[in-house]
């Protein structure tokens, strides 16, 4: 995610689902007003400017 306007991405969150043309993910947030300190659940519409991209990480198990 980053600011809209401007290409690069300032802040990472944790993909949980794409539903009904929003992206939901999970990020950790601080902000002074309104007062949000800790983790929470969000999501934008897809073609927000602010999302910059997204996707899964496949999980690949090394013996």
């Amino acid at each position: 995610m980053g600011e809209s306007g401007l290409d690069e991405v300032t802040h990472v969150g944790i993909l949980d689902r794409i539903e009904a043309g929003a992206v939901h993910f999970i990020d950790s947030t601080y902000m002074e007003d309104p007062p949000v300190n800790g983790v929470s659940l969000r999501s934008y519409p897809e073609e927000d400017p602010k999302i910059k991209g997204y996707g899964r990480l496949m999980l690949l198990k090394y013996k």
